[in-house]
């Protein structure tokens, strides 16, 4: 059964989040930090969109040897947070 966690928005709209989403993204994080491969913050914006697309494109093509989506999605998130200035790169350095 899928579990849910609420995520506040604004006052008085709360949404939904798969936990299981957010246990990937984890997982992903994890596995990239203890293999040494933590790029939360190493990259630009345009570098983790570009990953992430090439994760999307693998698994549209069929690849199933990786877990493209979870990927597509952590790199998604890198992005954001990198262009909301939430990881501190340099406003120059997140293009």
């Amino acid at each position: 059964m899928t579990q849910w966690i609420p995520v506040v928005c604004r006052p008085g709209d709360e949404n939904l989040i798969p936990l299981e989403a957010i246990q990937a993204l984890q997982d992903v994080m994890e596995a990239g930090k203890d293999a040494g491969k933590d790029s939360l913050g190493k990259f630009t914006t345009r570098e983790q969109v570009k990953r992430a697309v090439r994760h999307g494109l693998d698994y549209l093509g069929g690849d199933r040897s990786d877990e493209h989506l979870t990927h597509l999605f952590t790199r998604a998130m890198f992005a954001l947070a990198t262009e909301k200035g939430i990881l501190n790169l340099k406003r120059e350095e997140r293009g």
